[in-house]
């Protein structure tokens, strides 16, 4: 598991918040102006055109973060290597505690980044799968 939603239960405008305002906004604002208004330009163009799709993967986060899935999660029994952004700006390393606490056989690491660490840092994430599999 990696950066995973399925245990805290946020309402959806603080979801929202989290996400789109302080992690796209507030973070990049303060780093790249003109990469920020670029990106928000395309990202509004990208939301009316991919609506449905959009639509859809909020709904499968959502979904994901269901109370139900509690007693779902504490019954995995094969070992589970769970990797976690320290700076996760969407869901805090809190998370990853209490994943690692409901799956007995689970290993936790917590790793340097945000949300995102693995998706800029590949090899990163290459090398902990090899080296703790």
């Amino acid at each position: 598991m990696v950066d995973a939603a399925g245990v805290n239960q946020h309402p959806l405008g603080a979801f929202m918040y989290q996400y789109f305002v302080r992690k796209a906004f507030h973070n990049l604002l303060q780093k790249n102006l003109g990469l920020f208004i670029r990106l928000h330009v395309d990202f509004i163009l990208n939301v009316i055109k991919k609506f449905a799709h959009l639509f859809r993967g909020v709904q499968t986060v959502f979904h994901a973060m269901q109370p139900r899935y509690h007693e779902i999660i504490t019954r995995i029994a094969v070992p589970t290597l769970i990797l976690w952004g320290e700076d996760d700006e969407i869901f805090p390393t809190s998370t990853a505690e209490s994943l690692h606490t409901m799956i007995k056989n689970s290993e936790l690491h917590i790793v340097s980044g945000n949300h995102d660490w693995c998706l800029f840092t590949p090899e990163k994430l290459d090398t902990m799968i090899e080296t703790m599999s």
